[in-house]
C-alpha cells in the first residue's frame, strides 16, 4: 500500500498537466482567433448575436464519419470562423465550438497547426495582402502531424475555403434577415455595414483563387475552383464604387450581381456545411 502513494500521486500529476496544457492550448487558440474584421465591424456597429449565421454543432459526428479528410478540414474552416464570432460575442458555446474544431483538426492531420492557429494564416491569407507567397509558405513550413507536404497543402485550402465562405455567410445572414424588414436608423447602419464588407471582397477572392494555384486539385476541387472563378467574374463587374455611395439599400441588395454573389456565397457554404 505504501507503493500505491507515488504511483497514484503520479497519475495525477500527469492528468493535471494534460488539462493545463489543453487549457494553454484552448487560451492560445481562442487569443489567435479574435482577429476577424468582419465579426469585429458587425459587433461594432451594434449588431446582436444572431444564432443563425452559425452552422450546426450537432453536425460535427456526421464530418468525422465521412471517410474524407478534406470534408473535415473544410467544416474545421467554417466552425473555426463561428468560434470567433462566438467570441467575439462572449457567448457560451464558445467551448463546445472549440471542441468541435480540436477534434476535426485531430481528425484531418492538423492539430499541431489549430493548436497554434495564428499559423494557419487564415485571415492574413484572405486579407488582402498582395504579399500572399510568404504566408504561404510559413504556413506550409511545419506541415508535419499524420497529414504532410502536398495533402497538407490541400486540407489547409479547404480549411481556409470553409472559413472565408463561412466569413462571408455570416454578411449574407444578417443581410437577409433585415433585408424585407422596416429598417431603423441603427439597423440600417448595420447592414450597410454588412454590404459595404460583402461588396469589398474583390481582392480577397482573388488571393483564395490564387491560393489553389499552389495545389494540384481531384475532380472535387476543381468543381469548387470553377465556383470561386464565377464568383471571381461576378465580383469584377461590380460597381463598388456607386454602390457604397448609394443611399438606398434596397436598390443595392436588389442588383443582379449582388443577387448572383449572394446565392454563389450560400451555395458553396451549404455545399461544404451538408457534405
Amino acid at each position: 500500500m505504501a507503493g500505491c502513494g507515488p504511483k497514484n500521486g503520479s497519475l495525477s500529476e500527469k492528468s493535471e498537466s494534460k488539462e493545463r496544457d489543453a487549457m494553454a492550448v484552448s487560451d492560445e487558440v481562442l487569443k489567435t482567433l479574435r482577429g476577424s474584421e468582419i465579426t469585429k465591424q458587425l459587433h461594432s456597429s451594434g449588431e446582436f448575436f444572431h444564432r443563425e449565421v452559425l452552422n450546426d454543432i450537432s453536425r460535427t459526428n456526421q464530418y468525422l464519419l465521412v471517410s474524407n479528410k478534406a470534408v473535415a478540414a473544410a467544416n474545421l474552416g467554417i466552425y473555426m470562423s463561428d468560434l470567433g464570432y462566438l467570441i467575439e460575442f462572449e457567448n457560451i458555446d464558445a467551448g463546445r465550438y472549440f471542441d468541435a474544431c480540436l477534434l476535426l483538426a485531430d481528425y484531418a492531420g492538423v492539430k499541431k497547426q489549430f493548436s497554434n492557429a495564428i499559423e494557419l494564416r487564415f485571415q492574413e491569407i484572405i486579407s488582402g495582402n498582395e504579399a500572399i507567397e510568404k504566408s504561404v509558405g510559413l504556413a506550409f513550413k511545419d506541415s508535419e502531424n499524420t497529414s504532410g507536404g502536398e495533402e497538407f497543402k490541400k486540407l489547409h485550402a479547404a480549411a481556409l475555403t470553409g472559413y472565408y465562405f463561412e466569413e462571408l455567410y455570416h454578411l449574407v445572414t444578417i443581410v437577409k434577415l433585415y433585408e424585407n424588414k422596416n429598417l431603423t436608423d441603427t439597423t440600417s447602419q448595420v447592414v450597410r455595414a454588412a454590404l459595404h464588407s460583402l461588396l469589398n471582397q474583390k481582392q480577397e477572392i482573388n488571393n483564395l483563387v490564387r491560393y489553389y494555384d499552389h495545389i494540384k486539385l481531384q475532380p472535387k476541387g476543381i468543381i469548387l475552383y470553377q465556383d470561386l472563378l464565377r464568383m471571381q467574374a461576378k465580383y469584377q463587374t461590380l460597381e463598388i464604387d456607386r454602390m457604397v455611395n448609394e443611399s438606398d439599400l434596397i436598390a443595392i441588395l436588389q442588383d443582379k450581381n449582388v443577387k448572383e454573389i449572394v446565392d454563389f456565397i450560400t451555395t458553396i457554404r451549404d455545399g461544404i456545411t451538408n457534405l
